[in-house]
Formats: C-alpha cells, sequence, structure tokens
C-alpha cells in the first residue's frame, strides 16, 4: 500500500489556516461569535429603539394603522 492511501485514510484534523495551534483557533473562533452576537445586538438594539421612539412621537397614527391591521395576514403561513 501506498503512503498516499494510508495518508488518505486519517483522520482529518480541525486546524486550519493561518492557526498553528487548535487553542488559539478555537479564541478566534469564540471571539469572533461574540463579535458577530454584539454587532446583531447593536444593531437590533437601534431598530427597536427607533421604533418605540416612533411609536412614542405618532400615538394618534399607530392606533389608526392598528385599526387598518389585517392580522390573518400576518398570522397565516
Amino acid at each position: 500500500m501506498s503512503d498516499h492511501a494510508i495518508a488518505s485514510t486519517a483522520a482529518p484534523t480541525p486546524l486550519r489556516e493561518p492557526w498553528s495551534e487548535i487553542d488559539r483557533q478555537r479564541q478566534a473562533a469564540t471571539l469572533g461569535m461574540w463579535l458577530f452576537l454584539m454587532s446583531e445586538m447593536l444593531f437590533f438594539g437601534a431598530v427597536f429603539m427607533a421604533f418605540s421612539f416612533s411609536r412614542a412621537l405618532n400615538v394618534a397614527e399607530f392606533e389608526a394603522a392598528a385599526r387598518e391591521t389585517e392580522i390573518a395576514y400576518g398570522a397565516c403561513s
């Protein structure tokens, strides 16, 4: 059996480029996930705050829009 055949049956290593250690790769992945989660919190926090301010400043318009909203359109798939 050739060396190539033996090497192809070995389990692949989870270590990827450019890291030389698995711990550093895990730290980078963890940091990346936390940065992603924080950016999502900032984005959706801003969206919900804008909605809240808009609703607080335009109460009558939101009440009028709520009377015109058809619940079945949003509830049905």
